[in-house]
C-alpha cells in the first residue's frame, strides 16, 4: 500500500495539482488493496436495503468531509462580506501602519500572532482559519517584500502548531481527549511536535533564518499556480 502514496505523490509533483494526485492515490489505492485482498469491496461500498443505508469507506470519507465543507462554505461568505466592506484592507493598512509593522520581522510576528488568535477562536480548525487570514497576512507580507513561500509557511505552518492544540479549546483536544479518556492538558502536551513546529517558527522570524525577498519571478509563477 506504499506504491499507492508514492505514484500520489509523483503525480502531484509532477502535474502541480493535488486533486490530481489525490484521485489517483485513491484510485490505485483501493484497485491495490482488492487485488491483494486487503479488504473486500463491500468495505469500500456497500448497500443494505434492509436497513436502508449505505456503508463503506467511500460513503464515510463523504460523510466525514462535510462539515468541513459546510464551514469553508460559510467562511468564504463571511470572507466576502468583509471584503466588499473594506475590512480586510483596513485591516491590513493597519497594520503596516503600526510600529512593528515597518519592519519583515514585525510583520512576520504580527502575522503569527494574527493566525494564532484566529485559529484559537475557530477551535483549532485550521481550514478555516487559515482562509480567514490568508489574505491579510499575504497583503502585509507582499508590502513587507516577503517571499510568497516563507508566508505561505508562515501561514500554514503556526496554525498547525500551538493554536492548534490548546487546551479547551481545541476541536482535536476534546477529540484525543474522549478517545484515550486523558485530560485535554496531558493530551496538548503529548504533542510535541506542535511545540516543536512554533519554537522552529518563532526562531526564524526573530532571527531572520531563511528570510529571502520577494521577486518578480516569484510571484508570476505563484499567480500563474493559482490560476491553474
Amino acid at each position: 500500500m506504499l506504491v499507492p502514496v508514492v505514484v500520489m505523490l509523483i503525480v502531484s509533483v509532477r502535474t502541480r495539482n493535488i486533486y490530481a494526485g489525490i484521485l489517483t492515490g485513491l484510485t490505485l489505492g483501493t484497485i491495490t488493496g482488492l487485488l491483494f485482498k486487503l479488504f473486500r469491496f463491500s468495505d469500500v461500498f456497500a448497500n443494505h436495503p434492509s436497513k436502508n443505508e449505505v456503508t463503506g469507506f467511500l460513503v464515510d470519507g463523504i460523510n466525514n468531509i462535510l462539515p468541513t465543507v459546510a464551514l469553508v462554505i460559510s467562511v468564504f461568505g463571511i470572507m466576502g462580506v468583509l471584503m466588499r466592506a473594506g475590512m480586510l484592507d483596513y485591516l491590513a493598512d493597519r497594520i503596516l501602519a503600526s510600529r512593528y509593522g515597518k519592519t519583515a520581522r514585525g510583520t512576520e510576528l504580527i502575522a503569527m500572532l494574527g493566525i494564532s488568535l484566529i485559529t484559537i477562536m475557530f477551535g483549532g480548525v485550521t481550514s478555516a482559519s487559515i482562509l480567514t487570514a490568508g489574505p491579510i497576512v499575504n497583503k502585509i507580507g507582499h508590502a513587507r517584500n516577503i517571499h510568497p513561500y516563507r508566508r505561505a509557511n508562515l501561514l500554514d505552518g503556526t496554525a498547525n502548531s500551538l493554536p492548534a492544540i490548546i487546551p479547551f479549546m481545541s476541536v482535536f483536544v476534546f477529540i484525543g481527549s474522549a478517545m484515550t479518556k486523558l485530560s485535554p492538558v496531558i493530551v496538548a502536551g503529548g504533542t510535541i511536535y506542535a511545540f516543536c513546529l512554533f519554537l522552529t517558527f518563532l526562531v526564524a522570524v526573530l532571527t531572520g533564518w531563511g528570510r529571502r525577498q520577494e521577486v518578480p519571478e516569484s510571484v508570476d509563477k505563484l499567480d500563474e499556480t493559482v490560476e491553474i
